[in-house]
């Protein structure tokens, strides 16, 4: 509407330069045409369009002072008083009157500011709802010129001169990383609503809902006022409707049915942003009660290690507490070089699973048909006819009193394990090989595109949002299921890990590890089970007194995670300041640190040091390294020897000549003479084995001292010291070995007689 007057200005004043030609200085007043209805026009009457007509005020350059000169800063004003109709149009102190011709005048904005002549630099101006006289114009002059004057008035350059080209200092970025694309944000809101539905109702809510009201009258009572309503304090549900546009932003959908509002991050460093007409403070007005969800977005690379990292972090602002997750996601970005040596590596590893399955694939077939022949009669009866509990127990029982040794291809380790195990490695390998192949040229492209997204560009922000997401999607599903491999590898170490620590029961010297595990694994498993009782008693405790006072014990599992840290001492919640959290930090560390993992300690600790005992007593077993170095050694003799039985089959006839050594763990000790040696290896050999081949064998183990027995020693057997009456020594008192190594028999010396002994045949 119009109002009666109105003075427009320009009291920060123009910087303009001085022509050979200059013109004089003009305002023009459009007239404005009315549309008549019923009679002539009222007070507060609307203009439709405007007039043909125009009023010029015109001010002579000679009656201006020497500021009105290039350099300087020159004062504009112009008032419209349409009560005396009287237009004033000032230049420095200087004032032009002007009388206004008949019709209806007035302004309520600027429309146009024309200038004819050089360039001027425009200060910010003003414009006021009143009309000042002459004098108040020339005080506003006199006010403002002090001020003004000493402000920088640019470069005095012309249009022409500012066209040519200059030097513009530009910075290179030089870091280890770079951020190949903004840092973006998305957040999900439900929309405000007037629904009195979701305000909160209780008590404590009216309150203050009341209070509200209380100071708010106090505050816009007369003679200020408040235009905005008081809002009550609502319960913003955590799902709703999304509103149309917030902060300026459409929003877009990132995942399947799932829409939110994006933002560049740096937005958020300004103090206030204009959007679609409003004055926005990213500080208080992006995040408010209606904001249920935030994503952040950041992707980086680095040159040297080719390494990209997308990094996405979520907070849930649905409740009082916020959640946080934040996942970096990484993908290498292979050169060609690199992608070859990954291959190389895997096909490695592929040769090497494959070799492992052939080695370890004839002893699992025999686990296998080893376990359905020793169940075929109890599965058999199981499926066909009740089992009696007695019966089955006492069987069961017989075995673990008297066990049969059998003696296979199958070997003590879990051979078929080592089948599936590494079938599994090489189906891993196949389909990483297979995935990197993809990423190879993929990943390239997928993060060149993100790093060559125009942001400048005349797209709309909601187009390269969707470019950006979708690429950004592409690389984030590449990384996961990189990720995916990586945890499949990780698990897949982890059950190699394990079949190399039970692998090392090939050796006892080797085997204290997981002979100690064995041993103390049924008392280490009630152990654990009292431990993890206390424990898990004592952080509910925890969490019932303190989950209101420290963040440490806010949930459940939280205290579980702060008493784990303070088991392995790695930090501890502030209790000095609390007596009652002080004395549960002081008991929980006597009980579980102090008193619990000593106990644990020991259990291990014993057990380890029977194992070694064991060892220690085992004569058969020497120096790891020694023995290593002789499985080559036996493998050559062997091959050099072909009429020499197998040691399977040497074994099985072993067995089959004194079943009673194989029976039970005890000691026995059998003494073999050389003639009888030789009948078992013949018989092992079936056929293919001779006397000499026997002899040759004979000698071979009898550079063994471990097999050898004394006089001595036989006699403690023949008296009934060792647990076996099958030991004589031969009455001429020479040495098999003697015969064996001399070709001849020897007279009886003072030097022991030695023979073989049927437990270290055994071991």
């Amino acid at each position: 509407p119009i109002g009666p007057s109105l003075v427009w200005g320009l009291p920060n004043a123009l910087h303009k330069p001085v022509f050979p030609s200059t013109p004089a200085p003009t305002v023009a007043l459009e007239e404005e045409e009315e549309e008549e209805e019923d009679g002539p026009p009222g007070p507060g009457s609307t203009t439709s369009e405007w007039a043909s007509g125009r009023l010029s005020v015109e001010i002579d350059s000679s009656s201006l002072d020497d500021s009105y000169e290039a350099g300087s800063w020159i004062f504009f004003a112009l008032s419209v008083d349409v009560d005396q109709r009287v237009v004033r149009f000032a230049i420095n102190s200087y004032v032009e009157e002007a009388t206004l011709t008949d019709g209806s005048w007035g302004c309520n904005a600027v429309q146009i500011l024309l200038n004819t002549g050089g360039d001027v630099d425009v200060s910010p101006f003003r414009v006021a709802g009143f009309a000042l006289p002459s004098g108040s114009l020339q005080r506003l002059y006199l006010a403002s010129r002090e001020d003004y004057s000493t402000i920088s008035r640019g470069e005095e350059l012309s249009r022409f001169k500012r066209l040519v080209r200059t030097d513009r200092p530009f910075q290179s970025y030089n870091g280890r990383m770079v951020s190949f694309a903004p840092p973006t944000l998305f957040q999900r809101r439900v929309v405000a609503s007037d629904d009195t539905s979701l305000e909160c109702d209780d008590d404590i809510v009216r309150g203050w809902n009341s209070r509200q009201a209380v100071v708010r009258e106090r505050k816009c009572n007369f003679p200020y006022y408040c235009e905005s309503e008081l809002k009550q304090l609502q319960c913003i549900p955590k799902e709703g409707p999304s509103p149309e546009r917030f902060f300026g932003q459409t929003p877009v959908e990132v995942e399947s049915g799932k829409v939110m509002f994006p933002e560049f991050a740096w937005t958020l460093e300004n103090d206030m942003v204009v959007r679609d007409g409003e004055e926005l403070h990213p500080a208080t007005d992006y995040i408010d009660a209606n904001t249920v969800e935030l994503w952040f977005y950041a992707a980086f690379y680095v040159p040297s290690s080719r390494i990209a990292t997308i990094m996405q972090a979520s907070f849930d602002l649905s409740d009082m507490k916020i959640t946080a997750d934040i996942n970096f996601n990484q993908i290498a970005v292979l050169s060609e070089s690199q992608y070859y040596t990954v291959v190389g590596w895997a096909v490695a590893g592929i040769l090497m699973s494959a070799i492992s399955i052939f080695l370890a694939f004839p002893a699992a077939m025999q686990e296998v048909s080893e376990f359905f022949r020793s169940n075929h009669k109890w599965l058999k009866a199981l499926h066909l006819r009740r089992v009696d509990p007695k019966s089955s127990f006492q069987s069961t029982y017989r075995k673990k009193i008297s066990p049969e040794r059998v003696y296979s291809s199958n070997t003590t380790q879990p051979d078929l394990f080592d089948v599936i195990l590494n079938f599994a490695l090489i189906a891993l390998l196949v389909a990483f090989l297979l995935n990197q192949r993809s990423n190879f040229n993929e990943a390239t492209d997928v993060f060149t595109a993100i790093a060559d997204i125009d942001w400048g560009s005349d797209l709309s922000f909601e187009e390269k949002i969707g470019s950006f997401m979708t690429l950004m999607t592409s690389a984030a599903e590449m990384v996961a299921v990189e990720e995916r491999f990586l945890t499949a590898a990780f698990w897949m170490l982890c059950f190699c890990c394990v079949r190399m620590i039970v692998f090392m029961r090939i050796h006892p010297s080797i085997s204290s590890i997981t002979e100690t595990f064995i041993s103390v694994g049924s008392e280490l498993s009630n152990f654990l089970f009292s431990f993890g009782l206390i424990f898990a008693f004592l952080a509910f405790i925890a969490h019932v007194r303190f989950g209101n006072m420290y963040d440490e014990f806010s949930t459940y599992e939280q205290s579980l995670i702060t008493q784990f840290s303070l088991l392995i001492g790695d930090s501890s919640p502030d209790y000095t300041e609390d007596t009652l959290m002080c004395i549960f930090i002081i008991a929980y560390v006597f009980v579980c640190t102090l008193s619990l993992l000593n106990f644990l300690l020991a259990i291990v600790v014993n057990g380890y040091t029977q194992v070694t005992e064991r060892v220690l007593e085992n004569k058969v077993a020497g120096n790891f390294l020694y023995d290593l170095l002789g499985v080559p050694v036996d493998v050559i003799a062997w091959l050099q020897h072909r009429g020499w039985p197998s040691k399977l089959s040497l074994l099985i006839a072993l067995q089959a000549r004194y079943p009673y050594v194989f029976e039970d763990e005890e000691e026995v000790v059998v003494c073999m003479t050389q003639e009888q040696f030789r009948d078992i290896v013949v018989s092992a050999g079936k056929g293919r084995s001779t006397v000499h081949d026997a002899d040759q064998l004979f000698y071979r183990y009898g550079m063994m001292p471990v097999l050898l027995i004394t006089p001595s020693e036989a006699a403690m057997a023949v008296n009934g010291n060792v647990p076996s009456p099958h030991c004589r020594v031969r009455p001429s008192g020479t040495s098999n070995l003697q015969s064996l190594l001399g070709g001849k028999q020897h007279q009886p010396t003072s030097s022991p007689v030695r023979t073989f002994s049927g437990q270290s045949w055994r071991d």
